[in-house]
């Protein structure tokens, strides 16, 4: 499979960047353009679409540039190397790093451990009413109550 690593970017913006890959650019083009105004997307917010709407940038106007194409296994690798190379996690449109190393992985993993021990509690308070059972149940249980034969039983 071959791989487009691609950057975005438009005129008036030249040195404000966004750097992704994908195997089909064409349907990838459709997808960003989907997501900058879908407000219910979960990425809505994410740096690339905020910017394209706070400069009320028409969509048809950016441009898509093929910078390498790869057969490479980890395309994000060499997604990577073009982020850093434009520096557009800290200065342009990347939110996120598109590859960690395995020493990077486990740094964020210890630097990050806290705060993620913190969310998962706050998630495991959330709760979930089952409207077919009519059961309540912390959100962490919702996919093992879908499964169970009390659940499917009241689903027939």
């Amino acid at each position: 499979m071959v791989y487009n690593i691609y950057r975005i970017s438009h005129k008036d913006f030249c040195e404000v960047n966004y750097i992704g890959s994908t195997d089909d650019l064409d349907r990838r083009k459709i997808h960003h353009k989907s997501v900058c105004l879908n407000e219910n997307n979960g990425q809505y917010n994410l740096k690339l679409y905020q910017f394209i709407r706070n400069n009320n940038i028409d969509f048809d106007e950016l441009d898509f540039t093929v910078l390498k194409q790869t057969k490479m296994n980890q395309p994000q690798r060499l997604e990577q190397w073009y982020i850093n190379k434009f520096n557009s996690k800290d200065n342009g449109l990347n939110t996120y790093n598109a590859y960690l190393s395995p020493k990077q992985k486990q740094e964020y993993y210890n630097q990050n451990k806290e705060k993620r021990q913190k969310q998962m509690k706050e998630y495991n308070k959330l709760t979930w009413t089952c409207i077919i059972c009519n059961k309540t149940l912390t959100k962490c249980h919702k996919s093992h109550h879908i499964r169970t034969i009390k659940h499917q039983n009241n689903v027939i």
